[in-house]
């Protein structure tokens, strides 16, 4: 049997106390606490020992993250190949007539920049759909014969696995990675500001730009770039005084008159 994953709570001031909590309370005998940095770990044997402490902690609103269990997650899928004029409405009805339950459905969008006339450098973003929709359905045994389908709405379509993301995802709601914010009752951390707040929420108004990039006058980042020619008054002492090429006159007697 799989072991569920940790649980990590924070803001605990007695250890003792917690866990005489869990084990006469909650009616829990085993399960270990470790320390994690500032974080207590907890882990538990059984699934259901795990959801019991995770329902108490969030009736009593304490400060923890966790993470998805592996049968609480759904089987995602990519549809390409869909008209973008196709509703997603329609796509659900299709993937469920087939005996698949599906949670979520999502189409995908590109941000396009479109030039403002007269004014030069200067874009309006907005989003246009992209023949690709992201499919959430319920797991169940037969789920990959999702992928022998070619044909949905009377289109014909490929239907593959997502590919997997190099980076860890981040909690919008704490900044801390590893987990998302739909499993997290940590306290808020705006990335503004670093205050307990919503981003969304914040009143901090953007940084304005130097002054001399707002005039043009910016320095090479790279070493491609030319470098600025030093002024006489830039030039040091010692490049002044001893120029670079020097005349020496010769020493032999005959060039020179009695």
């Amino acid at each position: 049997m799989v072991k569920p994953r940790p649980l990590f709570l924070s803001d605990i001031s007695d250890i003792q106390k917690f866990s005489r909590w869990i084990s006469t309370d909650l009616q829990i005998k085993d399960f270990s606490v470790k320390l994690s940095g500032s974080m207590l770990k907890l882990q538990f044997d059984t699934v259901e020992n795990f959801q019991k402490v995770q329902k108490a902690l969030k009736a009593k609103e304490a400060e923890f993250f966790y993470f998805q269990l592996p049968e609480e997650k759904p089987f995602k899928i990519v549809i390409k190949g869909i008209h973008t004029s196709t509703s997603l409405e329609e796509i659900q009805t299709e993937i469920e007539a087939k005996g698949f339950k599906v949670l979520r459905t999502n189409r995908a969008q590109k941000q396009v920049l479109t030039p403002v006339q007269g004014q030069p450098n200067t874009f309006n973003k907005h989003l246009e759909p992209i023949p690709i929709v992201f499919v959430d359905v319920e797991k169940q045994d037969n789920c990959k014969e999702l992928f022998n389908i070619i044909g949905l709405c009377h289109q014909v379509v490929k239907i593959e696995s997502p590919k997997k993301s190099p980076w860890q995802p981040q909690c919008r709601r704490c900044q801390r990675y590893g987990h998302v914010q739909s499993r997290c009752s940590m306290p808020f951390r705006c990335v503004k500001c670093l205050g307990q707040h919503k981003t969304a929420e914040c009143d901090k108004k953007p940084q304005l730009p130097n002054a001399s990039c707002a005039l043009g006058i910016t320095r090479p980042t790279t070493k491609a770039a030319p470098k600025p020619r030093k002024s006489p008054q830039q030039q040091t002492s010692r490049e002044v005084q001893y120029p670079k090429t020097m005349i020496i006159p010769s020493l032999n007697p005959r060039n020179h008159p009695p």
